[in-house]
């Protein structure tokens, strides 16, 4: 769920998540998301190119359950590795009217997502100082603690 937090802030998901647990049905502890259809600003283009590290996405109830900052850590390395071509292939492999047929403007967006990618830190330091992560806390020489 942790990871999902750090996806959310990444896209600037503007839909709160909802989960489900789905234990029962699976037979072993698992979870599935609902609510995915904030991403990218909520579809706002031009919300989401105008966006920085201080742009919040929506609120979501894990984002409580963060204490400790090695918590959310690897989730950021996992960011940080993602290779984006894929995510370009699959982008202009979609049929343009499903974007709008402006493919500089997708262009545009794709390179946003890669300027958010770097900029996940900041965001998360940004979120301690105005209380999107109430549980973990930050020092007054800025290193983060519990």
């Amino acid at each position: 769920m942790v990871g999902t937090l750090i996806l959310n802030t990444w896209t600037l998901n503007l839909s709160p998540r909802q989960w489900h647990d789905c234990s029962g049905a699976v037979g072993q502890l698992a979870c599935a998301l609902a609510g995915d259809a904030g991403g990218f600003a909520g579809g706002d283009w031009s919300r989401f190119l105008d966006s920085t590290h201080e742009s919040l996405p929506a609120a979501q109830a894990v984002a409580a359950r963060v204490k400790r900052w090695d918590q959310i850590e690897p989730w950021i390395r996992k960011v940080f590795q993602v290779n984006q071509n894929p995510i370009w292939e699959f982008a202009f492999q979609m049929p343009p009217e499903w974007y709008g047929g402006d493919r500089r403007t997708l262009t545009h967006v794709l390179h946003k997502l890669s300027r958010r990618q770097l900029d996940i830190p900041r965001a998360l330091h940004h979120f301690l100082r105005v209380g999107y992560l109430p549980e973990l806390k930050m020092s007054a020489s800025g290193v983060v603690r519990a």
